[in-house]
């Protein structure tokens, strides 16, 4: 719990989590690859796409 505390994005994280009522942490394990679930998921992911903290992937 608080990881995000020690990231160079954590402000950003704050502010994902506020617009998208969900904790910072859960921002933080999102940005990070980590397994998470949630209506809320795709949304945190757009948000950090946009403000180009993780980097969209394609595969095929």
């Amino acid at each position: 719990m608080f990881a995000f505390l020690k990231s160079s994005h954590k402000l950003e994280y704050i502010k994902i989590a506020i617009k998208c009522s969900v904790t910072p942490d859960y921002v933080y394990n999102v940005a990070h690859g980590k397994e998470c679930e949630g209506a809320k998921l795709d949304i945190v992911r757009k948000h950090l796409l946009n403000a180009g903290i993780i980097h969209e992937q394609r595969y095929g």
